[in-house]
């Protein structure tokens, strides 16, 4: 949400947003509804007997924690119990520990769960950037722009600006899947063929050398008692004739 405007020496640069100005998270900073949506529920009788049955929970914080703030000291709890469990005080067993941090957890949060309303306001900014997106693509708009959600226009929530945006062309996408996709089509089509082709005259070519082969391997055969034998040539050919195959 906010690159670095200038270099760092940091090992590891550590970059926040302003929660203030968040709107990822409930924030009655950035929308005041949400404030008294929050009064309006603390204020209900089904709250209000739920912190009455707290009672104990406070008396035992206040024990234990004479100066703990909740609204300050909270997060201090839970860093100390996860990197300096020493520095707690040695009575806070895990029992206490534990109905302390749920009483705390409750008492903010329970209004998430509970409240619809807080729910929804809360959320309205993300999903009115998210719908003015989609009417602006159903408007004709080709691009789509991808940004941080930091605009504020109300009407249109993003600004074109070549320099600091990134415009991906949903055409041109379009475009080159589907010339992809002849391309493989066409190149399927001449291999299937061409192995076709090359099926079809290898019978014929193999036959033909088989035949060759037998018929110079037979004639060539001639063994040492015709030689020795001393046959005429007329009854070598008359046997080669008779165990030819086309004499068969």
């Amino acid at each position: 949400m906010f690159p670095p405007t200038r270099p760092s020496s940091a090992l590891v640069p550590w970059h926040v947003g302003d929660i203030a100005l968040s709107s990822y998270v409930p924030n009655p900073t950035a929308c005041p509804k949400l404030a008294e949506i929050q009064a309006r529920y603390e204020s209900s009788p089904r709250y209000t007997a739920w912190l009455a049955n707290q009672s104990h929970v406070v008396e035992l914080t206040k024990a234990t924690f004479q100066s703990y703030d909740p609204s300050v000291l909270f997060d201090c709890l839970l860093t100390s119990r996860c990197s300096q469990p020493q520095s707690l005080p040695d009575w806070l067993s895990p029992s206490h520990y534990n109905e302390i941090f749920t009483y705390e957890r409750d008492k903010r949060m329970k209004i998430y769960l509970e409240d619809p309303s807080y729910a929804k306001v809360s959320m309205a900014k993300v999903i009115l950037a998210i719908r003015n997106r989609i009417l602006s693509r159903v408007d004709g708009n080709s691009t789509v722009t991808v940004q941080p959600n930091t605009a504020t226009n109300s009407n249109r929530d993003h600004d074109h600006d070549d320099d600091q945006e990134t415009l991906v062309s949903f055409k041109a996408l379009v475009l080159f899947v589907f010339v992809g996709v002849l391309l493989g089509v066409v190149f399927g089509l001449i291999i299937a063929r061409t192995l076709a082709k090359n099926g079809q005259d290898a019978p014929k070519d193999s036959s033909g050398k088989h035949d060759s082969v037998s018929k110079s391997t037979f004639l060539s055969i001639q063994t040492d008692n015709d030689k020795d034998s001393g046959d005429s040539p007329n009854e070598s050919d008359e046997l080669l004739l008779c165990q030819s195959p086309k004499h068969k």
